[in-house]
């Protein structure tokens, strides 16, 4: 029988699960505990991280993915509020879904707002909530961009026009279309748009450092405006904030310095979806790598605090989608530069529920900590089951006969809105797990 050893170096953590399930004492898995061996392969993940001012219990982050369960003016709703205490942990890292820094940058109704002082409350009661459960809560920042609703100004860079329909020769499965009503037309940044969303993001830093919070997200990544000023085929400017990939940079990072100045740089962080195409946001990996290696670069020389991603190319499905191979093809080493580049916390997301996987890359150094999003909406518990090696598949069966990325309808009444959103419950599991 396989002797467990706990408290040991997250390497040797690891290594001992590897050994005992595929090398010489396979034999012993048969009369290993149950809880002891799935807690054992998730060890790594359970283990205490400490970078900078960023101090975690675990290795869990759990990330924020919108639901559209706030009020119409982008208060936050008691529903939020539930959501975010439940999936909670002391010492554990939380990011917010979205928050639309300005009325143009609002994605639609019921999306959570930090723009206006009528959502000060709201924030508050969350930041308040958070500290007395000792986590660790980000405000993600974001500004949609070209997708906001027609009724809104859509900027974007150059004026490109959101895709309805995947491009020619593309799978209908590796495009996500716009939702709901969309613009017409794009409007091209001009000096004031610049000199506006500049201010727009500090001073909606500046609410939500009044409302109590101590750390925020500028997110770059979900087709948003930032992400269309990364992207090469958004991206048509010849000024100084278009053309090469550095330049490509250069308004994503003054809207983070802006952040910066309010928060502290060791108190933000960014993050980006790669290889990602929501409403026709195209690149090629020969065009978005250079970028967002420049990118990171300028974070490390600004001691951002962390960098998080999600490498969208490794849902490619077919050979016909020329872009997504491409970069799964370099996957590997596009990490290894990541890594390699970004000199401060790299977490990854996207490894769904197949948390073995992100152990092992958290266990060789490749990333930090693990971004956690859908697994999280029907496990809210997750860090504690892992910590007990309790199981969370039926509850993923359970999750898997409705979509988790449907919001809720709008409008809609309170008791319809919980369904699906705060009616997934804890496990009853002992105080003390079993590796300690």
């Amino acid at each position: 029988m396989l002797k467990l050893k706990f408290r040991k170096p997250i390497e040797a953590a690891m290594s001992t699960y590897l050994d005992w399930k595929y090398g010489a004492r396979g034999k012993g898995k048969q009369t290993v505990k149950k809880s002891h061996a799935a807690a054992l392969s998730h060890w790594p993940l359970m283990q205490p991280y400490s970078k900078g001012n960023l101090n975690l219990q675990h290795r869990i982050v759990a990330s924020g993915i919108t639901r559209m369960r706030s009020k119409q003016n982008g208060e936050l709703s008691s529903l939020n509020q539930k959501w975010y205490k439940q999936r909670m942990s002391e010492g554990g890292l939380m990011v917010t879904e979205s928050m639309s820094i300005s009325p143009d940058g609002n994605l639609g109704p019921r999306i959570p707002c930090a723009y206006d002082d009528i959502h000060l409350d709201g924030l508050s009661a969350l930041a308040k909530e958070a500290k007395e459960n000792k986590t660790e809560l980000v405000a993600s920042m974001f500004h949609c961009g070209r997708s906001c609703p027609s009724t809104h100004r859509p900027l974007s860079p150059s004026g490109v026009q959101i895709l309805m329909k995947p491009p020619e020769g593309w799978s209908p499965a590796n495009f996500a279309p716009p939702p709901g009503d969309i613009p017409e037309r794009c409007v091209t940044m001009d000096t004031a748009d610049f000199i506006d969303l500049k201010k727009q993001y500090k001073r909606s830093a500046e609410l939500l450092k009044k409302a109590g919070f101590t750390r925020v997200n500028v997110g770059i990544g979900g087709g948003g405006l930032l992400n269309n000023f990364m992207n090469a085929s958004q991206n048509l400017r010849t000024d100084k904030y278009g053309g090469s990939p550095t330049k490509r940079t250069r308004f994503p990072l003054e809207i983070i310095s802006e952040v910066s100045s309010v928060f502290g740089a060791e108190n933000v962080g960014v993050t980006a979806f790669l290889g990602y195409n929501l409403d026709g946001t195209i690149d090629s990996y020969e065009t978005e790598r250079p970028a967002y290696l420049a990118l990171l670069k300028e974070l490390s020389d600004m001691k951002i605090s962390y960098f998080s991603y999600w490498p969208k190319w490794k849902d490619a499905v077919g050979p016909a989608d020329d872009i997504y191979c491409k970069f799964a093809e370099h996957q590997d080493s596009f990490m290894k530069e990541i890594r390699e580049t970004f000199t401060g916390t790299v977490i990854r997301s996207g490894y769904g529920p197949e948390l073995e996987l992100a152990a092992k890359a958290v266990a060789e150094g490749e990333i930090d900590l693990v971004g956690v999003g859908r697994t999280f909406i029907c496990v809210p518990d997750l860090p504690n089951r892992l910590r007990h090696g309790a199981s969370f598949e039926n509850n993923l069966r359970a999750a898997s006969r409705t979509d988790l990325r449907i919001n809720a309808a709008m409008p809609s009444d309170e008791d319809a809105d919980a369904k699906g959103y705060i009616d997934w419950l804890p496990a009853d599991l002992p105080d003390e797990p079993p590796l300690v």
